[in-house]
């Protein structure tokens, strides 16, 4: 990351931080004013510790609210310009579509409240409508915080005024954390929206994650694509965050392939780079690919010792449940570490996945490679 864009990065830190607490102290004064207007009027609870405490309450209501808004705009302006419904997500309560049966579903993802994914048009010289789609979520949560708005200064009712009025603060405060542009950790829908519109790779890549996402939907696996969507070309731009998924998804189809040896030399080319932006999520996640590829070929711990920072043992704890990180502790602990209890524990904890976790497709592929790695581990006591 060079000087340039950490400076960027500190200042869209600092922009998002201004903008949520002046939201959250804007909503304490709010309800510090209808606390002494109730008391006034005797509403009943009003100045007590229930009032506050229901206050509080909408608060966090408004907040999961907004988040519920957000994700239904990009479906709702998705669905208006040609995308069709994949998956939506709120908190870790998921909503899939597998082939084409809609099913409830556990599933997170670290830096999200929630998530939209569809499938997308296809490309036209290059090119796929990406601005309702990308801004939508930003664009709905700004209706309703006009449409609350009035109905909070308009119905002249206790505690749902409030309601409605914390709803329209909430409201403008997530459309201006997701709609202006900000380089953070993970890219904003604003920040998304501009590098598309500068970048016809960026858009290739934007296009090809949302393919991705509709083979998974379709039960198929990575390596059933096309291989011209993950060829990179001479001259391409990948050092953008959306540019670099199509690197990033060549990395995992060869993965699915089992094509360790390519896959290695793809991943540690990738994590040396300076010149890609890869989030701290990302690289953690390309960090335990590797640990897989080179447990299965040469098995040689100096490959990716490098690559085992202190940001990469934090996210490690982070996504402690997430399916590649359980399946990197399984191979892991067999044929590195030889520790048959961590090993054993993470196959618990990845049976447990089988029922929540919303692609099928994806969880057969993790299950190979632990077999893969029940093999080697075999093939090694047999050995010695």
């Amino acid at each position: 990351m060079n000087k340039k864009h950490k400076i960027k990065k500190v200042l869209s830190t600092a922009v998002f931080l201004v903008i949520f607490i002046t939201a959250a102290f804007m909503l304490g004064i709010l309800i510090g004013i209808f606390g002494d207007i109730y008391n006034e009027a005797g509403v009943y609870g009003s100045g007590s510790m229930l009032f506050y405490t229901v206050g509080m309450l909408m608060y966090l209501a408004a907040f999961y609210l907004q988040i519920i808004i957000h994700e239904c705009g990009h479906m709702i302006f998705g669905l208006i310009t040609g995308y069709k419904f994949r998956s939506i997500r709120f908190g870790s309560i998921m909503i899939v579509s597998i082939e084409g049966k809609l099913r409830f579903k556990r599933y997170s993802l670290a830096g999200t409240g929630g998530q939209c994914l569809m499938s997308p048009p296809e490309l036209v010289d290059g090119k796929v409508p990406y601005v309702l789609y990308n801004l939508g979520g930003s664009f709905l949560n700004l209706i309703f915080a006009l449409i609350f708005l009035v109905l909070g200064l308009t119905i002249n009712l206790p505690y749902l005024e409030l309601f409605f009025l914390i709803n329209a603060i909430w409201g403008l405060s997530t459309a201006l954390q997701n709609g202006i542009p900000l380089e953070l950790q993970v890219p904003n829908d604003g920040s998304n929206t501009v590098a598309l519109s500068k970048s016809k790779t960026a858009l290739r890549g934007f296009w090809l994650s949302m393919k991705t996402v509709e083979a998974l939907g379709d039960n198929k696996r990575l390596g059933t694509m096309p291989e011209e969507w993950f060829k990179v070309y001479e001259g391409e731009d990948l050092t953008q965050p959306l540019a670099t998924h199509i690197i990033v998804a060549k990395c995992d189809r060869l993965l699915d392939l089992h094509r360790f040896d390519e896959a290695k030399r793809e991943l540690v080319s990738l994590l040396d780079s300076t010149e890609y932006a890869l989030s701290d999520l990302i690289r953690a996640v390309l960090t335990d690919n590797l640990i897989c590829c080179e447990a299965f070929t040469e098995n040689r711990p100096e490959t990716y010792e490098r690559f085992l920072t202190p940001t990469y043992k934090k996210l490690e704890k982070a996504l402690a449940n997430n399916i590649g990180s359980i399946r990197t502790t399984y191979v892991r602990s067999l044929l590195i570490d030889n520790d048959m209890e961590k090993a054993s524990k993470a196959l618990i904890a990845f049976d447990r996945l089988k029922k929540t976790y919303p692609y099928p497709s994806d969880y057969e592929l993790e299950s190979e490679l632990m077999a893969i790695a029940d093999k080697l581990a075999k093939e090694r006591d047999n050995n010695q």
